[in-house]
């Protein structure tokens, strides 16, 4: 694509610039191929940003608000929540700008998209593409139980499901015909698949698996075989069937089809926010905290109902990790096309199940497993307005949650609330290829892969990767129990306030913190030292007769300083609240 074709003009000098919570500055505007640049044009460097960068994939609105015969405003609305009013001198420049950005911010090709251009000037440690493959992370994931489950390549060729990966884990005694047969069966091809097998100190194995529905109207034995294989020797299993009203009635319909069909399985209906509702949400929340002055911001926040999202998928995956873990039963999600919130739900279900998922690179790498090559469509979700249907802040409510348990488990997680910020921001306009395209099959269609750089080779950088680390991490081995109480959730400032209030202040309360355990190490290791000295003076004496057994004893106890340390359990075990776990016996 010729990018000179669409831009209509490149540069516009004495455009007055106006942000929530800045001050209006005079800047220059400069448009290439994929930026939009705003340059500060004023000397003094404490009026603002001397330079701003902003990719035209991350636009999600831009429109003209005023107009005159002179000059005009045009607003531009990010899809990071940033909101820019550009009052533009000239009614031509306003017109040639608006169609400039408007042409470069819906370019629908992935090929076309920045990544493809971008020349990093890093050099990883480690190839980020090849950081997490799937056969090695499968295989940890198998670790002793390899002769109940098994690795096929029936999807390698992408032609069985489209939107999986080209490796997946299915039952060691379902053949992979029976696979292929049972993808027909299942909407859009995805079959079932576990995700993570749960470890019971007994030994057990308790799987969590996913799909999208079945077909309608008729049976498929491969299908069953296929269910039946993933409870395994397990007594009962649960099916839980995520709905909205758009799928209120399918499911119902399809009630008898679950009882019949799988009869060692539960059926349990779930009813959680759509894509419309996440996207009228998110809409709320934006206008909302671009005017945190308001004396109706309160009002407008709990109306946005974003909160009481949160609190229904974190619910959700609560109960999913309280049947794996406390009853014992493997647990199989499924939603209609199985790519949104069955991601959101069993990744949750293994942070809390899975220490491995609260490290630094188990986090990463469950996202690349659990997300981009499970086939969540990043390109769609995130496309411009004018494929509105389509787009939801999916992957962004999923760091939402993330964050809502690290707030109450800080010292589990290996990283900070930082990374989950940058994961957000990449996941919506990027100059790497990590969320490009929507599945496996496009990224080797677009040759991916080959031409563009990994966002995880920039994350494992030594400088980049120490800032992400969280200087209170204990290492976790237990399931973490989150309250799901309206009072223990609150609302991410450090990302949905971060362009309207000073941020300062978290980063002085992370350094001092830093510092104080900093200092306390250091105290430990010199404590330690002045001990091991002692004892050599000691016995130093001792040899030289200057003292006698029974003195050095006398003055280790009267020297001798308890300390009583207070018995706090960073990491006390919370139960669930607010959660109801259906009995086996229940029918819903």
């Amino acid at each position: 694509m010729e990018f000179a074709e669409l831009i209509k003009v490149s540069r516009i000098d004495n455009v007055r610039v106006r942000r929530p919570g800045k001050p209006a500055m005079e800047m220059t505007v400069a448009i290439t191929g994929h930026h939009l640049i705003l340059s500060n044009t004023q000397n003094n460097q404490d009026i603002g940003d001397r330079e701003i960068w902003l990719l035209h994939r991350g636009i999600l609105i831009v429109q003209k608000e005023n107009d005159s015969p002179r000059s005009g405003t045009l607003c531009l609305k990010y899809k990071d929540l940033r909101t820019f009013y550009l009052d533009i001198i000239g009614p031509d420049n306003v017109v040639n700008l608006l169609s400039t950005l408007s042409s470069l911010s819906n370019v629908s090709e992935a090929s076309s998209a920045y990544p493809f251009f971008y020349n990093h000037g890093f050099k990883g440690l480690e190839d980020g593409w090849f950081l997490f493959r799937p056969e090695e992370e499968y295989s940890k994931l198998l670790l002793k139980c390899e002769n109940i489950w098994r690795v096929t390549k029936v999807n390698y060729e992408f032609n069985v499901c489209s939107s999986y990966g080209r490796l997946n884990i299915v039952p060691s005694i379902i053949g992979d015909i029976a696979v292929a047969a049972a993808a027909k069966h299942r909407i859009g091809g995805r079959f079932p698949v576990p995700v993570y097998i749960h470890r019971k100190d007994d030994n057990r194995e308790i799987p969590l698996a996913r799909g999208s529905y079945t077909v309608a109207g008729w049976r498929c034995t491969e299908d069953e075989r296929l269910v039946a294989g993933i409870k395994g020797t397990n007594r009962k299993g649960f099916i839980l069937c995520v709905q909205h009203e758009k799928t209120r009635s399918s499911v119902t319909a399809g009630k008898i089809e679950y009882d019949s069909m799988y009869p060692q399985w539960k059926r349990v209906n779930i009813k959680l926010p759509s894509l419309t509702d996440l996207r009228e949400s998110m809409q709320s929340l934006t206008l909302a905290c671009n005017d945190p002055v308001n004396e109706k911001w309160l009002s407008r926040l709990a109306a946005s109902k974003w909160l009481s999202h949160v609190k229904e998928i974190l619910n959700t995956a609560c109960l999913i990790a309280q049947l794996i873990d406390k009853e014992e039963a493997p647990v199989m999600v499924i939603e209609p096309d199985s790519v949104d919130l069955t991601c959101i739900l069993v990744s949750l279900a293994q942070i809390l199940l899975n220490p491995d998922s609260r490290t630094l690179h188990g986090f990463e790498a469950l996202i690349e497993r659990d997300w981009i090559q499970a086939g969540h469509p990043f390109w769609t979700r995130n496309s411009p307005s004018n494929m509105e249907k389509e787009t939801g802040p999916v992957f962004l409510m999923f760091l939402d949650c993330v964050f809502q348990i690290y707030t109450q488990y800080p010292c589990s997680f290996e990283f900070t609330e930082r990374i989950l910020v940058l994961l957000a921001d990449h996941s919506f306009a990027s100059q790497f290829g990590t969320f490009l395209c929507n599945n496996e099959k496009e990224r080797a269609q677009c040759a991916v892969r080959e031409h563009t750089v990994s966002l995880w080779s920039y994350l494992n950088q030594v400088e980049i990767l120490s800032a992400q680390l969280n200087c209170l991490y204990t290492p976790n081995p237990c399931v973490i129990w989150p309250s799901v109480a309206p009072m223990s959730l609150t609302l991410w400032s450090a990302y949905f306030l971060r362009w309207v209030q000073d941020q300062k202040h978290q980063a002085y309360e992370r350094k001092k913190i830093t510092e104080i355990i900093e200092r306390n190490k250091n105290a430990k290791i010199e404590a330690a030292r002045l001990r091991k000295e002692l004892d050599e003076l000691q016995k130093e004496a001792l040899d030289l007769g200057l003292i006698e057994v029974g003195e050095k004893q006398d003055e280790e106890e009267e020297g001798e300083l308890e300390i009583v340390e207070p018995e706090i359990n960073l990491h006390q075990e919370l139960s669930p609240r607010g959660i109801k776990v259906p009995a086996l016996g229940d029918n819903k």
